[in-house]
């Protein structure tokens, strides 16, 4: 009783040969980021490290998760009267709850676009949404 057949070499052979191929391409084919997409990204990593090095999370959520001391900051670039003058005037003067933080201007203006990139990444709070039982989510 033979275990290999010749039908059942050529296509793994076809199988490894198209595995190689796809690996090689996948290795030389650059990545389609453009410029502001770069820039985009190094404004969101400077800014996460603010959000960081300040400690926001023990207080404010990003997506439902973090401290629950201070409101949710995901959409809070995009809520109505929340300009970027107001941001950057609470974030320096604080408020009851919150502490003033003594940042330099372009910890500020990093902080600052750290939050209007998250607003633009979709919706805060993970009660707003139906997450079905196979894992689904949907708006509700």
């Amino acid at each position: 009783m033979r275990i290999t057949s010749p039908k059942n070499c050529v296509v793994f052979i076809m199988l490894f040969v198209l595995y190689l191929l796809f690996s090689i391409w996948i290795y030389i084919t650059p990545l389609a980021v453009t410029t502001d997409q770069k820039k985009e990204s190094i404004e969101l990593g400077n800014g996460h490290l603010i959000y960081q090095k300040y400690n926001c999370q023990a207080c404010h959520q990003l997506y439902g998760l973090g401290g629950y001391l201070g409101p949710d900051l995901t959409n809070v670039a995009s809520q109505k009267g929340k300009s970027t003058q107001y941001i950057k005037a609470y974030i320096q003067a604080g408020s009851a709850k919150m502490p003033s933080f003594d940042m330099s201007s372009e910890e500020l203006e990093s902080i600052v676009r750290f939050l209007e990139l998250v607003d633009k990444t979709g919706k805060a709070h993970p009660k707003n949404f139906l997450i079905k039982n196979d894992g689904r989510i949907y708006s509700k």
